[in-house]
């Protein structure tokens, strides 16, 4: 468990961060889409080296579709990386756009997950489908309108940060000391 002054500096963290966000959407986006950029890049490079390191543990198929997934990784990383620096609306575009995608198919799996996984408590199976519903309507959205759908993701985004913020502030004065 995370130690008191660890929980109030990453709740104060993510309530400043969700202000900077009110307050200047622009660059909040342009950082996010470069931060996003590089991230992408280390993992589409780390997915390069694990199918090429890793030969004999990988049947033919899986390495194959690693080593597609570290070159597509990697391309859409450099183009996202210059496109933002090159104009802030190229950048932002396609990033929405990557971001619509991956909303439209991380909500569908959510939806997919939360239909068949019948172990699961039904609250949380609902609480999947919901998060699943809300992930294909906003990248529904963003494929309509990248501009309007890119700020309500950033607004939801720093909602989301607020909430979790305040959770990490109130469990950083519930925690009893150690």
């Amino acid at each position: 468990m995370a130690s008191k002054a660890l929980n109030l500096t990453l709740g104060i963290l993510f309530i400043l961060l969700a202000v900077l966000m009110f307050i200047f959407p622009g660059a909040t986006l342009w950082v996010i889409i470069v931060v996003a950029s590089i991230f992408l890049m280390i993992i589409g490079i780390s997915t390069l080296i694990e199918a090429f390191e890793n030969k004999e543990e990988m049947d033919k198929l899986t390495r194959l579709i690693s080593i597609i997934l570290g070159i597509v990784l990697t391309v859409l990383a450099i183009t996202l990386f210059i496109a933002a620096f090159i104009s802030e609306n190229s950048g932002f575009i396609l990033f929405t756009v990557l971001l619509g995608i991956d909303f439209l198919l991380m909500g569908a799996f959510r939806i997919y997950a939360g239909v068949i996984n019948k172990e699961l408590v039904s609250w949380f199976r609902v609480l999947i489908l919901v998060i699943g519903v809300i992930m294909v309507v906003l990248g529904i959205l963003i494929f309509i309108s990248p501009i309007i759908g890119g700020i309500i993701v950033l607004f939801v985004v720093a909602i989301a940060f607020i909430v979790a913020g305040a959770l990490r502030i109130i469990l950083a004065f519930k925690e009893p000391e150690k």
